[in-house]
């Protein structure tokens, strides 16, 4: 299980050195929860923000994302040339189809070294995935808490998504986002292959224990 660690929950005053402390801890992959007050009701980070990430990190640190605005096209090429390594965009946030998967080759083509994955909200069915979207994707985002707060419960119902994903597309990873935590853990499907986990590691006493027991 790949651990991706949501910053979202660590101490802004010092996040560089939250971010390394985590790396150091056995996390895999630094989580970024890019909000613009408009796709949800929060406003977070940047793409100058990610840009200081990289420079503090250095080249080979994975930066994960995940980007909750309502103009996703206007957006992730910014973030991929601010250093990320992969940019997740929502579904809902396209007009359609054709629009999704226009913008998939589109970001392909030009940012070849950036993955591009999009993400569902819990009540968003696979099926409004485009199945022309799905050979052009690195990833796919399951929701299972309602995006843009942090410390939410996880909706189991959610999960059952994984296993449809994964049984149509064996080599697409598929990423769980809400509620992961050293208990909920337990309960994933063997088909998701990353989690993403904030409060279960920020707020550890443990950071280390934390993310082994995720790493199940």
């Amino acid at each position: 299980m790949i651990v991706s660690a949501s910053i979202l929950a660590a101490d802004f005053t010092k996040l560089g050195e939250e971010c390394e402390r985590v790396l150091a801890n056995g996390a895999d992959w630094i989580h970024v929860d890019v909000m613009d007050g408009q796709f949800v009701s929060q406003l977070t980070m940047g793409p100058q923000f990610v840009k200081a990430l990289r420079a503090r990190l250095g080249p080979d640190v994975f930066l994960d994302c995940h980007l909750m605005v309502a103009d996703p096209k206007r957006w992730a090429g910014e973030f991929a040339l601010s250093g990320a390594s992969s940019v997740t965009v929502h579904v809902e946030a396209f007009s359609g189809s054709d629009d999704l998967v226009d913008f998939l080759k589109s970001f392909k083509n030009e940012y070849k070294n950036v993955k591009i994955a999009v993400s569902i909200k819990p009540d968003t069915k696979v099926a409004e995935i485009p199945c022309e979207a799905l050979p052009l994707l690195d990833m796919v985002l399951v929701m299972t808490v309602e995006p843009g707060q942090g410390g939410q419960s996880m909706i189991m119902e959610c999960l059952e998504k994984c296993t449809e994903l994964k049984s149509q597309f064996k080599n697409l990873q598929v990423q769980v986002d809400g509620g992961v935590d050293v208990n909920t853990v337990l309960l994933l499907p063997k088909d998701v292959d990353v989690v993403v986990a904030g409060t279960a590691i920020f707020k550890s006493p443990d950071m280390e224990d934390a993310i082994r027991r995720l790493k199940v």
